[in-house]
């Protein structure tokens, strides 16, 4: 059967109808079988039961959305140049591969499940990050904290001079640890000191334990060790004596040299001590020489276990006899010093 429908040619057979030019519906129009559609289609509203095929391309005007479900769940293109794709649950996307072609940025929390792989391949650990050139960074992991911000830094590097493992400051402007390429570490705010005296400490009191006075540090990593500004015997309540304070617990390696001039024979004996909080070190000997020596060194060195703001000086105590002996003032001679080991 043939005919018009207003002006345009409409042919109809059991199977088929034709529409050879533009067709405008008022009313709604219920389509049972396929609809095959070579021109551009302006559709407002459409409800579509079966499958749709669309061969070319499709565009939805401005930022209208394809919803699904309820109006929580579309696809849309918010501005020029963005799309969006938005649910109020998960989003799904399966595949054996999703490729990424431009910056990522996740504003919430990221799990993976997998294997992480930045600048390689395949990812062969939990975490795998490689670079080609030596001495680039790779990571930098850290609080931005003004005053208590930490952080780490890795680095790549095929030689000794490379730093491969650092950890510094927050802006990095200070290094407390360095691994270096052949494995060598360096801790530039590990626990360590050395002192040494500036001047003679004359006629020591006999029967009394002698607080050295190292009042000159060569090296002081973490400001722990406080010097002498008093006489090293007493004195008033301004007199500070000098003494180490261990800013962690663990074990520090202390050691000692010292010089001691006009040791009286008739002295029963001489201690030279490491005092710590939790222990005494000490090495004694009798000076009865036959006579009264002109110089004698000492020297001690412990392993001593210290817990957090325990304290370590020197003394040294001449029982009986005359107050003549003198602690010299040669800083090659006389040195206190020490490090935290673990």
């Amino acid at each position: 059967m043939a005919g018009y429908i207003g002006t345009q040619a409409v042919s109809v057979n059991t199977t088929s109808a034709t529409i050879s030019d533009d067709l405008s519906v008022g009313d709604d129009a219920t389509i049972t079988g396929d609809l095959d559609v070579d021109g551009t289609t302006n559709l407002d509203v459409v409800d579509i039961d079966g499958a749709v095929n669309i061969a070319a391309a499709t565009t939805i005007a401005t930022n209208n959305k394809i919803q699904f479900r309820d109006a929580a769940i579309h696809i849309s293109s918010p501005a020029d140049g963005d799309l969006a794709i938005a649910a109020d649950d998960e989003i799904d996307i399966t595949s054996t591969l999703i490729d990424v072609n431009g910056n990522l940025d996740v504003s919430g929390t990221t799990v993976t499940a997998g294997n992480l792989s930045v600048g390689s391949g395949t990812p062969a650990y939990v975490l795998d990050v490689e670079g080609a050139t030596s001495g680039d960074w790779l990571a930098h992991l850290y609080n931005s904290h003004a005053t208590n911000g930490y952080g780490l830094k890795v680095k790549a590097g095929d030689n000794q001079d490379v730093t491969s493992f650092r950890v510094s400051n927050q802006d990095n402007s200070l290094t407390f640890l360095n691994v270096y390429g052949n494995g060598v570490v360096s801790m530039l705010k590990q626990p360590g000191f050395s002192a040494t005296v500036n001047a003679t400490q004359s006629n020591l009191a006999v029967d009394a334990a002698v607080r050295v006075k190292f009042a000159v540090v060569t090296f002081d990593n973490n400001s722990n060790f406080t010097v002498s500004t008093g006489d090293g015997q007493g004195g008033d309540g301004s007199n500070v004596t000098a003494v180490f304070t261990a800013p962690v617990g663990g074990k520090y390696q202390l050691n000692l040299m010292l010089r001691l001039a006009n040791l009286d024979a008739a002295s029963a004996y001489y201690i030279v001590s490491i005092h710590t909080t939790l222990r005494l070190y000490r090495f004694i000997w009798d000076p009865d020489f036959g006579q009264d020596t002109d110089y004698w060194a000492s020297s001690l060195a412990v392993l001593a276990d210290m817990d957090i703001n325990d304290t370590a000086f020197v003394s040294v105590v001449q029982h009986s006899g005359t107050a003549q002996t003198d602690v010299e003032q040669y800083s090659d001679y006389t040195r206190f010093s020490g490090y935290l080991v673990a």
